[in-house]
């Protein structure tokens, strides 16, 4: 059955005509600009630039491939594709990946992945592109028990209003907080029910895939319009236990009173916190380490080099001699005009 599942799951893939999430409700991008498109697959950003999506979405030239992302549109190369079978290779059909990007994507919140249990009766909301479309729809669908039921997936009913189709491949399964329980694998057609189930893969069979491959944190990479106090949510995906080491730059202050990560308490693999900011409105980091940092008031004019700009600046000559040549040459020229004038 999962061969099956899989091969359905590549003809979808290349579906041409391909809407998103048929029958969808649409939803406005700005919400999710954690989630991309690539030419055929949709995917969450997570830890900055890394993009989560199903293992058969990758292709053999990581180059080859590009995302979209939902709030801007920009498209960014894939500079890496690590599949589970790549880190793993138990035989077990997790179809799961994780693509690397040169640079971080620009995103003010994140989406939290939790490995917490996915069970029946359960409700998830599966947001994605599907085919080529620009639209980011959704649709929400109740987990429902089977007899095949396997282990390392999940299914859900396809047959009602807001069906997944080719290009949904690696999208998102939300929980009720809207966390990340699972991501899109295909649709599995049973004869003897004469139903189509959608099956997603649960993140807790491969949660330490992700934490090997990320070992970071997850956290939003640009916030503006920061006057006064923020709240910013972040997510530990480190393959182990660590503590705050928060410093700032700029117009940026920690409420370590306040925030939860600078508690003298560890931090565990999957774990979510809060920084609590103060900013004057002008431009600064948060950085969680030295090399993951959050950009606050990116597009913030800087006032002191403002008022620089429109001073007037004195025109200094330290050069005596070009400043008596240029004299010179205005009463040469003016001397020539009134002799020109004269011969007239």
């Amino acid at each position: 059955m999962p061969n099956k599942t899989y091969l359905l799951s590549l003809t979808l893939l290349f579906s041409t005509n391909a809407l998103a999430i048929k029958n969808g409700q649409p939803v406005n991008n700005n919400n999710y600009q954690s989630i991309i498109h690539s030419q055929y697959c949709t995917g969450t950003i997570l830890g900055g630039r890394w993009i989560l999506t199903a293992q058969h979405c990758s292709t053999k030239n990581d180059t080859y491939t590009q995302i979209i992302t939902s709030h801007d549109k920009k498209t960014t190369s894939v500079s890496q594709q690590i599949n589970y079978s790549d880190w793993n290779n138990d035989g077990i059909d997790i179809d799961a990946a994780l693509w690397r990007l040169p640079h971080n994507i620009a995103i003010n919140h994140i989406t939290i992945i939790t490995p917490s249990p996915v069970k029946a009766g359960q409700d998830v909301t599966i947001v994605g592109y599907g085919g080529t479309g620009n639209q980011l729809n959704k649709t929400t669908h109740r987990i429902i028990a089977r007899s095949d039921y396997q282990e390392y997936a999940i299914s859900l009913n396809n047959n009602y209003q807001g069906k997944t189709v080719g290009g949904d491949s690696g999208a998102p399964y939300l929980d009720k907080n809207n966390h990340l329980v699972a991501i899109h694998k295909g649709v599995q057609f049973q004869p003897n029910l004469q139903s189509n189930f959608a099956i997603g893969t649960k993140v807790s069979t491969f949660k330490d895939f992700v934490l090997d491959t990320i070992n970071g944190w997850n956290y939003p990479t640009n916030i503006n319009n920061v006057i006064g106090s923020k709240t910013i949510t972040v997510q530990s995906l480190h393959n182990d236990v660590i503590q705050d080491q928060a410093t700032t730059t700029g117009d940026v202050n920690i409420d370590f009173n306040n925030s939860s990560c600078s508690s003298n308490d560890l931090i565990s693999p999957y774990d979510t916190c809060t920084y609590v900011i103060t900013s004057h409105g002008q431009r600064g980091t948060l950085n969680l380490s030295p090399t993951e940092s959050i950009i606050i008031n990116n597009t913030a004019i800087d006032k002191d080099k403002d008022k620089d700009k429109d001073k007037e600046q004195p025109i200094i000559n330290t050069d005596n001699k070009s400043g008596g040549g240029s004299i010179g040459i205005f009463i040469f020229t003016l001397i020539s005009l009134i002799a020109f004038k004269r011969r007239k």
